[in-house]
This record gives structure tokens, C-alpha cells and sequence, in this order.
């Protein structure tokens, strides 16, 4: 893959490149500039004038490209508008002005605009330019072709023009695409589709664990199958399917001892929390999470007391550290688009250490919610009292006596110093969730890594701004966020996919759910019995789950959404893959072992004494009726597995392969089976299957 490295972001003052580029660019200007003039393009021209002029609109895009804002912006450019007309024109055209279609607007596309209105064409109006990995136009005719047909936005179709784009889209909204789901969105649209999952009732995991419960064995490791059966048969996908991306940003994990021993409880509940915020607005969602008993078990600040100068004891900081710095606003302040807002060319930290000891009184005197007496701050014991754990369940309540009473101060507000008589934990709470929930931060910090997880994990600077902007305008209405990721251009038109930068890779869950939902398997006992952290030829399954919802190995998840492998060419090209964290050639030959087994024995039977049993399975009854014609099959794989981007290459092998297994004229169904199984397995092993996009 031929790549480049991405332009850094704008900073406030030009870096030694950035002079280099406008010295011999306005070196060219001055030379030019009495022998050409051309129409503005792309609807902006910053002079007074009616036509683009070369010393004024190149100079002034280059500039903005650059960083500067302001005075800055426009001096020494006789004719330009003020700095904030300037800067009104530029940013009111951004997207348009995007010219090699990679999401952003930065030097090259401020240089091709400049020498085109200078009079350059061809390749003289590319010469010496990088083009971003992901640009759609990366050559001057393509960029021409664009600036000639007056630049215009991309469009997202209403309806998806075949099975192939319905399959993508159900990719990135569901946990695996069905015939039934791709004939659903092409007969009402893709925002219908959307509006209707989320009016459906969530398919909650408590209530089902519960059931599990007293029609089998009580102390059976009901958790996660109440996750599989929720995210496997749920009909609220698209609820799910949210509900996974968040819970890979608001972490518990039952690996933690205090949360391990209510995993049949707490948990579930605290996915259940998530579910229902996937509906609702973010502020209720943060305080929900703040106050779930499990977030307080996990990140300690269940039992925080307030501080005492006489002996030393101060507030644990854990929890107000991690809620600003991966539940809502990141370390770092950034632009509406994402990127970082930078000071002297360094990034500028939302919040230091006196805010977190002014935030970490806040979370004082919070423990189990219904119990009022001694064992108010017993976490070990309250299983024990009370049998249902419902204690579990029920949001953390205050303990007046241990609320800081003294003065709060963060994020630049102010917590009164209260009465030593009469402490108010929710009144401090209320004034920290709405600190948190209305920075400006949240909308592309929140917005950037549900795209990640649903999307693509390098989505461009637009596009997060896009999505900030919905979160914005809706107050943060998480469902108007996941419908405008859903619903972008670089979300829904191809050619964005068809970019080297552009996807995700699947994480092992995602290809397992994929696979059962998309070949329907289905679940004998109706439990949906899967054990954790099971292993390739594992009687309990036989399948590998790396990434289980409840056992991540820290606070940040499975991985983290900013990692890069080194020494490869997605370093190269300055972008991030964070599933690639956990991918490596033990953990790729073990998926291959384990879906060898899965395609041919079906999985979990850790219930109902089908030790050596498999009770998820399936029929393939649909496939097998395609295994005499060997391209029906892999259209129908290539349709509900890979959306239809199947190369020629992997096509020809996996036809090969099938044909390898001959049919013989009677007892021929073991051999189709058989066909169906290496077409699946191939399929699902390739790397192109591997990366979403």
C-alpha cells in the first residue's frame, strides 16, 4: 500500500514545513499574480470582489490551512473581508473546499485551490503535493473533475441500492446481517429502519439471567449467556449493537475480584444501564454509570469518605480521574472536529490535578442504595445479607456523614462549601454531570470512538464533526449521535470505503456473533450456553472469545482507541487500528482453529449435560441447497458475510476449494455440507473478511 504521512493539525502559529510551504508558495504568487485570475471555486471568495484573486483567496486559504485565524488571516491582502467575515466564508464552505476528499481541509487542498486559480492545470496543479491515504481524489484530474462540476457534497441515498449496501450497513448496525434484515432496510430506507429498532423494547440481559436461574442451576455462569442470547436473537440489533460500542468505553470488568463475585447480578444490570442509555440523553446516561454500584466497586469510589486534615485521609481520585478522562471529555481540549486545540503547537489538557482532588469529593459518601445501616459499606458481605442481590442493581445512594462538606471547585465551577450539618452529595453530584456533559468536548470525544467501534477507526476530521454536531443540536440524544454515524457519507457511500485508510478490524466477538447471526445458528436449549475464556477444541464451546463483554483486562477496554502498530504502514500513514492490539499471528491461527470447529460442530454446550455436545448449531439448509453451484453459494456468502466486496482473487480460491469436495450421485449430503463449511471457513479466515469496511 502506497501511503503518506497525514498534514499534523493546525496550529496557532506555522511549524519549520508549514513556513518552508508558504515562502515558496507565496514566492509563486507574487510572480503570478498580474497574469491570471479565475472564477471563484467551490462557492468562496474572500475578496470584496466578485472574482477570485490569486493574491488574496490563495494566500488566505493557505493561511487558514495553516492555523491562523484572525489579523493573521488576512494581512497585507488588499480587498480580503475582515478576519471574521474571512473566516465565516472559509468555514461556511469547508466541506466543499475539501478538495481530494479526505475528510479535512489542510495544505493540499489549499495549494491545488490557489495554483487552479492561478491558471494551473494538469499536472502542474499537482506537482510536489502528498495526498492523504484515505483522499478519494488523489490525482489533479480527479481533483478537476470535482472543481469543475462546482464541488459538490456528497449525497447519501435514501434506500440502499442493492443487498450488497444494505449488508454493509447491517455490518455496522447489528451484530451480524441476516436475509431478513437486508429485505427490511431496502423496503423502508435506512432512517426508517433506525427509528424503528429504537423504538423496540430492549432485549435486557437481567431479567433473562434471572430465568436462567431457577430453570437450571443457580450457580451456573448465567452472564454471558444472557449477553449471547441478547445480542444473538435480540430483535433490538441496532440497541445491542450501540450498547457493545459503549460498554467498550464505559468499562467494568469482572477480572476486577470486587465485581467478580455479583457477576450474575451487578453486571448484567450495568450492560442492561447501558441499553437503556443507547435511547436516552447523555447526561442521564453519565450519572447513571457514576452512580451504578458496579462503576463504584470497579473504579473505588463506592465507600469514598471525605477528607480528614487531622489524619491524613484524602478522597480516592480514581473515579473523577477516569469519568474526565475516558467517560467524557479526554485529556486534551479539541475542535469541534476532533482534533486537538493547540497552544504554541502543543496540545492543552482539559483538566489537571486540582481538578480531579475538586471532582473526587464529589464521588464522597456513596455506597449500596436501600441500606441505611452498618452494612451500608460492606462490598464484600451484601451477597451474603441479602440472597437476590438485588442490592446490586440499584443505583449507589449518599451517606450524608461522609460527603465532603468543603468547597469544590473543577472545570472551572464551583461547588459551594456546605453545612457540616447538612451535607448535599446530589446537589454537588448534579453540578459535576452537567460540568461534564455540556464540555465541548463530549460531542466529538464520545462521537469519535462510537464511530470507531461501529464505523471506522480512522474516521476523518469531518466526519466527527458532523457527528459532534448532532450531539450538539440534540442536547446529546444518544440515538440522533448513532443515527447521524450511521447515516454519514463516509459511513454510507462506497467510495470512502473504497479508500486503503478506510474500516475497522473485526474483533473476535464481532466474527463469532456475524457468524451465528448470519448462518443461523440458533441455540437447542434456548440458554445460549457459552463459557469465558474458552478455547480452540474447549468441550464448553470450542471457539475462541478474546473479547468478552465482562472481563476486559483494564479500565481501557481490550484496547485502546488511539493504538498504532509499529513498524507497519498504518504508522506510516499516521492513522491508528486499534483492534490490532490484540491481533497477532497466535491469535489469528487460533480464530482459524477455533472457526474450523464452530463451522463444523457448531458451539457451547456448558448447560442442560451436552458436555460433548454442541447447542448452538445450524442446518445451513440455505447453503446447502447452493453447494451443486459453487458461485450461488459464494454470492450468497459474499452477500451477507463481506457486503459484497469479495475480491476476484479470494472468490477463485474459495471456488476451488469447494470444488475439491466432490458429490457423489447418492448420500450426497454430508459432501454439500461439507462444501458449505470450507466456503465458510475460507470466507471468514480471509484477510479481507478480517477488516470491516
Amino acid at each position: 500500500m502506497n501511503t503518506f504521512a497525514a498534514m499534523p493539525p493546525p496550529t496557532t502559529a506555522p511549524g519549520i514545513r508549514a513556513r518552508a510551504v508558504f515562502a515558496v508558495f507565496s514566492l509563486v504568487l507574487v510572480m503570478c499574480a498580474n497574469s491570471f485570475a479565475a472564477p471563484a471555486r467551490c462557492g468562496v471568495s474572500i475578496t470584496t470582489a466578485s472574482g477570485a484573486s490569486v493574491t488574496v483567496d490563495g494566500l488566505v486559504l493557505l493561511r487558514y490551512a495553516l492555523g491562523l485565524r484572525g489579523t493573521a488571516l488576512v494581512a497585507s491582502t488588499p480587498g480580503a473581508a475582515n478576519p471574521s467575515g474571512a473566516e465565516a466564508a472559509i468555514a461556511a464552505a469547508l466541506e466543499r473546499l475539501d478538495v481530494d476528499g479526505d475528510g479535512s481541509f489542510g495544505h493540499t487542498d489549499a495549494l491545488f485551490l490557489a495554483r487552479d486559480a492561478a491558471g494551473f492545470r494538469g499536472e502542474a496543479s499537482a506537482s510536489g503535493l502528498s495526498w492523504h491515504v484515505n483522499a478519494r481524489r488523489a490525482t489533479a484530474a480527479a481533483v478537476l473533475t470535482y472543481l469543475e462540476a462546482g464541488c459538490p457534497l456528497p449525497v447519501v441515498a435514501a434506500f440502499p441500492a442493492n443487498d450488497a449496501d444494505a449488508a454493509r450497513f447491517l455490518a455496522q448496525a447489528t451484530f451480524g446481517v441476516t436475509t431478513a434484515d437486508i429485505a427490511r432496510v431496502r423496503a423502508i430506507g435506512y432512517s426508517a429502519w433506525i427509528d424503528e429498532q429504537f423504538a423496540k423494547p430492549a432485549t435486557k440481559l437481567q431479567p433473562f439471567m434471572d430465568r436462567v436461574g431457577r430453570e437450571t442451576d443457580p450457580y451456573k455462569e448465567r452472564l454471558l449467556w444472557s449477553w449471547w442470547r441478547s445480542a444473538n436473537s435480540g430483535p433490538d440489533q441496532l440497541r445491542q449493537r450501540a450498547a457493545f460500542a459503549l460498554s467498550q468505553i464505559f468499562v467494568i470488568s469482572a477480572q476486577n475480584m470486587a465485581i467478580n463475585g455479583y457477576r450474575n447480578s451487578g453486571p448484567a444490570d450495568f450492560y442492561d444501564t447501558l441499553l437503556d442509555g443507547t435511547a436516552g440523553n447523555f447526561r442521564t446516561l453519565l450519572e447513571n454509570v457514576s452512580l451504578h454500584p458496579m462503576m463504584g466497586l470497579y473504579l473505588s469510589h463506592f465507600g469514598n469518605k471525605q477528607e480528614d486534615p487531622a489524619t491524613g485521609v484524602r478522597p480516592d481520585e480514581n473515579y473523577a480521574r477516569e469519568v474526565m478522562q475516558l467517560f467524557s471529555i479526554g485529556l486534551y481540549e479539541l475542535n469541534p472536529d476532533g482534533t486537538q486545540k493547540l497552544a504554541v503547537g502543543k496540545p492543552i489538557p482539559t483538566y489537571g490535578q486540582s481538578d480531579i482532588e475538586g471532582l473526587a469529593k464529589v464521588f464522597t459518601g456513596w455506597g449500596w442504595g436501600g441500606l441505611l445501616n452498618d452494612y451500608f459499606w460492606d462490598k464484600d458481605n451484601a451477597g451474603y445479607v441479602f440472597p437476590d442481590l438485588k442490592l446490586t442493581t440499584r443505583p449507589m445512594e449518599p451517606k450524608l456523614d461522609n460527603h465532603s462538606t468543603s468547597e469544590k471547585r473543577f472545570l472551572g465551577v464551583v461547588v459551594p462549601a456546605q453545612p457540616t450539618n447538612a451535607p448535599n452529595p446530589r446537589a454537588s453530584l448534579k453540578v459535576a454531570m452537567d460540568r461534564l456533559a455540556s464540555h465541548p468536548n463530549v460531542g466529538p470525544f464520545i462521537g469519535r470512538q462510537l464511530i470507531q467501534h461501529m464505523v471506522t477507526s480512522n474516521p476523518s476530521p469531518m466526519y466527527v464533526g458532523r457527528v459532534a454536531a448532532a450531539f450538539t443540536a440534540s442536547s446529546g440524544d444518544m440515538k440522533a449521535t448513532v443515527k447521524a454515524i450511521l447515516l454519514d457519507p463516509e459511513a454510507r457511500n462506497t467510495d470512502f470505503a473504497a479508500t486503503p485508510g478506510y474500516g475497522r478490524l473485526r474483533e473476535p466477538l464481532l466474527r463469532l456473533t456475524h457468524f451465528t447471526r448470519s448462518l443461523g445458528l440458533t441455540s437447542a436449549s434456548g440458554y445460549y450456553p457459552v463459557g469465558y475464556r474458552i478455547t480452540p477444541g474447549d468441550p464448553d464451546a470450542g471457539v475462541v472469545i478474546s473479547t468478552d463483554p465482562f472481563f476486559a483486562p483494564s479500565v481501557f477496554n481490550y484496547y485502546r482507541p488511539g493504538y498504532v502498530p509499529p513498524n507497519t504502514t498504518i504508522a506510516t500513514a499516521k492513522l491508528v487500528a486499534p483492534q490490532f492490539q490484540i491481533y497477532n499471528e497466535v491469535s489469528n491461527g487460533s480464530w482459524i482453529t477455533a472457526l474450523e470447529i464452530a463451522a463444523e460442530q457448531g458451539y457451547g454446550s456448558e448447560c442442560c449435560n451436552l458436555f460433548y455436545n454442541r447447542d448452538i448449531t445450524t442446518s445451513y439448509t440455505p447453503e446447502i441447497a447452493l453447494a451443486t453451484n459453487p458461485d450461488a453459494l459464494i454470492d450468497r456468502l459474499n452477500t451477507l458475510l463481506m457486503s459484497g466486496q469479495m475480491s476476484a482473487a479470494l472468490r477463485a480460491d474459495v471456488r476451488e476449494a469447494i470444488n475439491t469436495v466432490a458429490i457423489p450421485a447418492s448420500n450426497s449430503a454430508d459432501a454439500k455440507r461439507k462444501r458449505v463449511q470450507i466456503a465458510v471457513l475460507l470466507t471468514m479466515s480471509s484477510p479481507e473478511y478480517l477488516v470491516q469496511k
